[in-house]
């Protein structure tokens, strides 16, 4: 099977790869069956010789698929494609991936680059050179959402896709249409990097010119998840226990609070009244967000953060118009998805900038949940906040 699509992949793949030296090469191809008539092809590309340049696309659809919908999916900030695989249910189609393919769209999936590894497994001139990260930014994203829009045009015979992502992967879908707004017939976006609010902007400016500084002083990278991995095992592993981290509160209890503590995740949480999931710190309960599937959520995200790409969110949170300040341009339709208490008036205020869009809907729901409360659940309840509201819209598009 594998021989059989590099078959029909290679002039697809040659037809975008010979462009230079330096566009991305194909070094690891994969076919499989993740359910029952659902087919997945994943590919691994490099830029370049370090092997930590890499980045993966995994085209999602149906056997008997019909019609072309291509929808590029952009995966979060600094985490992998696993991201839209979550699921409460057994079955692969019960993911949000999976139920769009099932769905009849054809999803092309694109990672982020990132870095699993220890800041102590940096190469320094050789080999796993950490260095490279320095160009993992929004910019970054774009080219390679660039790169996979011309794989789908090759592949459907130039069926002009759809973009949009989850929060990041929202950010990256709006810097892609700001940058070209004739490449895209649609957008959904679950985040933005744009307010119009001066206490966002002044909130963000602070982080902002803390990772310029960083950057300034030859700071490429930074360990994102070290303060916050033994809070979420032990949480996993002994909920009930006293928290050593917060006496008083069990290890449960002190996962809720810093989630459902407005502003408090630091430069994670773009406004004071930003929180991840609804929760009640005294009963030790979330509100909507499913706990093991947060878990799940937790392993797909890479360790190690490019402080150019950080900066990037914070500054465009501050007022910098690099990534949002061409929207106006872009004639197609665009779908803002979110919550009320997370980037729900970002999103408002993106809105507003889409002035030529053919369409604009800003849906949040639930009013008082966090930046996980619309995905980070049950999966039938994902699929009423979020599948159902984008797969109709997805296909209208066509």
């Amino acid at each position: 099977m594998k021989k059989l699509v590099l078959f029909f992949l290679i002039p697809v793949l040659f037809s975008v790869t010979s462009a230079s030296a330096t566009t991305p090469q194909l070094v690891d191809v994969d076919v499989d069956f993740p359910a029952h008539g659902i087919f997945r092809t994943t590919l691994v590309f490099q830029e370049g010789q370090n092997p930590l340049n890499r980045f993966t696309i995994q085209r999602v659809r149906k056997v008997s698929l019909v019609k072309q919908r291509p929808l590029l999916l952009l995966s979060p900030f600094n985490a992998s494609l696993g991201h839209y695989a979550l699921r409460t249910g057994a079955s692969y189609k019960e993911s949000f991936i999976g139920n769009l393919a099932e769905n009849g769209i054809d999803v092309w999936a694109l990672e982020d680059r990132f870095n699993r590894g220890a800041a102590n497994s940096c190469e320094t001139g050789r080999g796993n050179d950490c260095a490279v990260m320095a160009t993992w930014d929004l910019h970054k994203r774009v080219e390679d959402a660039e790169f996979t829009r011309q794989l789908i045009l090759a592949a459907t015979g130039g069926v002009k896709p759809v973009i949009g992502g989850n929060t990041g992967g929202g950010f990256a879908a709006l810097a892609a249409i700001n940058a070209h707004p004739t490449h895209y017939r649609g957008v959904y976006a679950s985040g933005s990097i744009f307010s119009n609010d001066p206490a966002v902007r002044a909130r963000n400016r602070a982080f902002c010119e803390a990772f310029e500084a960083q950057l300034a002083a030859g700071q490429i990278f930074f360990d994102g998840l070290s303060q916050f991995t033994p809070i979420v095992a032990a949480a996993r592993a002994a909920p009930n226990d006293p928290s050593s981290f917060a006496p008083g509160l069990t290890n449960f209890q002190f996962l809720v609070s810093l989630v459902s503590t407005p502003g408090l995740l630091g430069p994670n949480a773009f406004s004071d009244s930003y929180i991840f999931a609804a929760g009640n710190v005294g009963a030790g309960t979330l509100i909507y967000m499913n706990a093991h599937v947060f878990y799940s959520d937790f392993e797909t995200f890479g360790t190690l953060i490019s402080v150019q790409h950080f900066a990037d969110i914070s500054c465009g949170m501050a007022g910098d118009t690099t990534h949002t300040g061409k929207l106006a341009a872009f004639q197609g339709a665009v779908k803002l998805l979110g919550t009320g208490q997370a980037l729900g008036p970002m999103l408002q205020d993106t809105a507003a900038l889409s002035t030529s869009a053919s369409s604009v809907d800003v849906v949040l729901n639930p009013q008082d949940g966090g930046e996980a409360d619309n995905f980070l659940v049950e999966d039938a309840l994902r699929k009423q906040l979020t599948d159902k509201q984008l797969i109709p819209w997805i296909k209208a598009q066509f």
